[in-house]
């Protein structure tokens, strides 16, 4: 079956991924490769994909910080101090987080 914009809402809400309609439609125009308006199966199981390793990324990062992911490129192994919290660091929850990921279309 496919899923269209409201459906995938629904979707990534049961997943416990909380986004606005504007990201959901930004994420459906990037992974709707064949550009029929619609989620088909491998269109969003590759968002699930990308979600998941968001997912597990974010995780390790919050309960390890000094962990290497793509999203901790300020790393102390890479010879570059972490940021104090003093500095005016803003810590992202993960729906924050993946409302900034999928906030701008981009093409895949």
């Amino acid at each position: 079956g496919n899923l269209n914009t409201e459906e995938l809402w629904l979707a990534l809400s049961a997943c416990n991924i909380q986004l606005s309609k504007e990201a959901v439609e930004n994420v459906r125009r990037c992974y709707d490769r064949d550009h029929s308006g619609v989620f088909e199966f491998d269109e969003f199981i590759q968002l699930l994909v990308e979600c998941q390793l968001y997912d597990q990324c974010f995780e390790a990062r919050l309960h390890q910080p000094s962990i290497l992911t793509p999203l901790n490129r300020s790393n102390p192994m890479l010879g570059v101090s972490h940021v104090s919290a003093a500095s005016g660091l803003i810590t992202l929850d993960k729906t924050a987080f993946f409302s900034m990921v999928f906030a701008v279309p981009r093409n895949l």
